[in-house]
């Protein structure tokens, strides 16, 4: 019996060490438990965010191919109408491109795509490439038909279809975070645990920021893509009223000469005089689009080279004068660096301005300044309200749909102004004395014939 005491001792500490064993294996199983399911959660969630994330960057790529691929085929029309220069039209069909070959590769990165999905995708690519195709031989009419029947009802049914995906998808991870939330209260058991946790969290954190980013900047291109797609309607139908004015003159007048034949030479001259007139414009406002074109393309070259001033000032002002315009000039005997094409369209811009949007009397004068000739456009209207002032040389500057610029398409100032900078010089606006000016400074060439003089106002 005395013997049975330490074995009595011996079984419970046996005990006690198996129980503190098995609570440690215990704890360390709950543990592994735990963090396997804790990591298992956060594969899922991140699968889930993979997938949704591949989803949101097809469903974008899809509708900015789409509206690619409505741009190029805008871009091609205008292009075979004429009101739009091969190499916009080349920019546009290899924009489309581009929007397609990225849709291609965002639609190859879904994992596990459903095959109606996939037929959706390969249907929407393959009407994209056909219209492509059909831009590239000028089948303008075919590429429109196939993709308003073929890609537009892909790309409804592509869009349906993903954003179905969308909300599965955020449902599954909307499930995963509940799981995970009910087995959070056994990390309490480990300070261990509660990294996995915290991290998890911040991923789950992480992820829905950048998909709130994605979405908002998907949803800001998108946007800006609509206004350009507005904005180019707005312009096409203004570009087609204001060229149609000038055209409608032309042959209206011909059809008077040709339907009375031979009238008196006074009559004849007028109407000559009208159809020159008309098509001046005509011919002004198609160099302005051709040459914001060659802008935007970065194909327009700048030769500078020494310059006669008066010469270049008559050649503008006498096509001017021949439609009746009363016209002032003075103009010293002046050589300047100048380029002098574009020295030319911007004179001529300033003086249609004038003529179309200030008072009736406009005057140029040129005058030295140092090493420099100060080149000015004056009329006595009201120039222009300190709204616009401020975007007086912007493309398109308009008061409702009534352009503000030369040439009626508002381009006129914006392309002197290029123009001008291309030259390494700027116009400047103001007023002065009751009249409206336009200035522009050209380097002066040292010659003993060049007077210097002080700019006067120009009387109304």
């Amino acid at each position: 019996m005395p013997e049975q005491g330490p074995l009595r001792v011996g079984a419970t500490g046996g005990r006690a060490a198996a129980l503190v064993s098995a609570s440690v294996v215990a704890a360390a199983l709950l543990v592994v438990a735990v963090l396997f399911s804790n990591s298992s959660t956060a594969s899922r969630v991140a699968a889930n965010a993979r997938s949704l994330h591949a989803a949101n960057a097809a469903a974008g790529n899809a509708a900015i191919a789409r509206l690619a691929q409505a741009q190029a085929v805008v871009f091609v029309s205008d292009h075979a109408l004429g009101v739009a220069s091969a190499e916009a039209a080349d920019l546009a069909v290899a924009e489309a491109r581009a929007a397609l070959d990225n849709f291609i590769d965002a639609a190859a990165s879904l994992p596990n795509l459903q095959p109606s999905l996939t037929t959706a995708a390969d249907t929407f690519g393959a009407a994209a490439e056909k219209v492509l195709t059909l831009l590239a031989s000028s089948q303008v009419v075919s590429a429109e038909e196939v993709r308003e029947q073929q890609m537009e009802p892909a790309y409804s049914e592509l869009e349906a279809g993903l954003g179905a995906w969308q909300e599965a998808m955020v449902v599954s991870i909307s499930s995963t975070e509940d799981v995970a939330g009910r087995t959070a209260w056994v990390t309490q058991l480990a300070v261990t645990l509660a990294i996995p946790g915290a991290a998890m969290g911040f991923y789950w954190w992480w992820v829905r920021r950048r998909m709130r980013e994605r979405e908002r900047d998907m949803e800001s291109r998108l946007e800006a893509e609509r206004a350009l797609n507005r904005a180019k309607d707005e312009f096409v139908a203004g570009l087609s009223h204001e060229l149609r004015t000038p055209l409608t003159s032309i042959y209206g007048f011909s059809e008077v000469l040709v339907e009375t034949g031979k009238i008196d030479a006074s009559t004849s001259m007028d109407l000559l005089g009208l159809i020159n007139h008309e098509a001046a414009e005509l011919s002004r406002m198609v160099e302005d689009l051709l040459t914001a074109a060659r802008l935007d393309a970065g194909a327009l070259t700048v030769q500078l080279e020494e310059v006669d001033l008066a010469t270049e000032v008559e050649a503008v002002v006498a096509p001017f004068r021949r439609t009746g315009l009363e016209l002032t000039v003075e103009c010293p005997q002046a050589v300047v660096t100048a380029d002098p094409l574009r020295l030319r369209q911007i004179i001529r811009n300033l003086v249609s301005n004038a003529q179309r949007h200030g008072g009736p009397n406009v005057a140029l004068v040129a005058a030295c300044h140092g090493d420099y000739i100060t080149i000015s456009v004056f009329d006595d209207g009201p120039g222009v309200s300190s709204d616009i002032e401020e975007r007086l040389f912007h493309r398109f500057v308009n008061s409702g749909r009534r352009a503000l610029l030369a040439g009626s398409v508002g381009l006129g100032l914006a392309v002197a102004q290029e123009l001008a900078a291309g030259m390494g010089t700027t116009i400047e606006y103001g007023r002065r004395n009751g009249l409206t000016f336009f200035s522009v400074d050209l380097p002066r060439v040292e010659l003993p014939t060049v007077m210097e003089a002080e700019l006067e106002p120009v009387p109304a």
